[in-house]
């Protein structure tokens, strides 16, 4: 009796000492808390180590290469000082209104690039190439074929001065109406028929007769005169006028 009663005493003992108290509990559960889980760690997003590309910013030309591109192509005539003058602001007014049709002295980013393409083209030939007519909207190589109508040659013993082209279309433009060519391109048969001069600029692509409805020959040599590109104008009738360019 007395070995039972000491065994029961002794479990007791045990059983207190094995199971643990509220505060060791507690402390338990907030080290448990404080443990990132497995799938915390998991789940973690990785940081973006992609580089962005930098956006490409365009270079305009300088002044001073504005000016020795609008000089090479007629329409720039003051001295190259890279200043952005009263000249150089003429001649980009002339450029924007023969290729952009804005009559104003704007550069933009859309003239900056037309500019080079034409100046590259001018450089190498001032005679119109295929490639060159998209960019005057108004004007097709055969209105300037010669008018023999194929008796005394092809249509073309001279090809066509991109600079007449340029005069052509600032008239439409400026105007703001169809320019008509009465005479382009010539031979030399069938200018001396017409009664042209033996030197004619017209047999060298460089000369064109021409009428707008509604406009008279002096208003229309008036504004070719304002062209730098000009050499010399006049009127044939009170409704025609004669203009050829230089190379």
């Amino acid at each position: 009796m007395i070995k039972k009663i000491i065994d029961f005493i002794i479990s007791v003992f045990t059983y207190k000492e094995e199971t643990p108290n509220k505060n060791e509990i507690e402390v338990q559960e907030e080290e448990i808390k404080e443990e990132p889980t497995i799938n915390q760690t998991e789940t973690k997003q990785p940081e973006n180590n992609l580089e962005t590309t930098p956006k490409e910013v365009y270079v305009m030309l300088t002044n001073k290469q504005r000016q020795t591109y609008l000089k090479k192509i007629g329409l720039y005539t003051k001295k190259i000082d890279n200043i952005r003058g009263s000249g150089q602001k003429k001649a980009e007014k002339i450029f924007n209104t023969i290729f952009l049709n804005k009559k104003e002295d704007t550069y933009t980013e859309e003239t900056d690039k037309l500019l080079r393409i034409i100046y590259k083209s001018y450089v190498a030939s001032p005679y119109m190439v295929d490639s060159d007519w998209k960019y005057f909207k108004n004007f097709k190589k055969s209105e300037y074929k010669c008018k023999c109508k194929g008796k005394y040659c092809n249509g073309y013993p001279s090809e066509i001065a991109m600079r007449l082209v340029m005069e052509d279309q600032y008239l439409r433009n400026y105007f703001g109406t169809a320019v008509r060519l009465t005479s382009g391109v010539r031979c030399k048969t069938h200018n001396k028929n017409v009664g042209g001069v033996s030197k004619s600029r017209h047999m060298t692509g460089r000369a064109s007769d021409k009428n707008i409805n509604g406009r008279t020959a002096s208003e229309i040599s008036k504004v070719i005169k304002t062209l730098p590109i000009n050499h010399y104008c006049y009127d044939i009738t009170k409704k025609e006028v004669h203009g050829d360019v230089n190379l």
